[in-house]
């Protein structure tokens, strides 16, 4: 078996994950140490871009409702 720390195979559902969990600001210690071990820099960037922009687009669509 390989050691999952130097197989650095994390999914793109767990960088999103991260991502989620890190823009609340509430992260177990244990489970971002395993995120940092697992995903690639790459990843965690492209799940970033995405969170960011899915908060961009729901705060422009509710300020278009609540201002119509």
């Amino acid at each position: 078996m390989s050691d999952p720390i130097h197989d650095r195979t994390g999914n793109p559902l767990r960088a999103l994950k991260a991502v989620f969990w890190a823009f609340l600001g509430i992260r177990r210690g244990a489970a971002a140490r395993a995120d940092l071990a697992l995903l690639k820099p790459w990843q965690v960037m492209a799940a970033g871009a995405i969170g960011a922009a899915l908060f961009v687009a729901v705060i422009v669509t509710l300020a278009r409702m609540i201002t119509r």
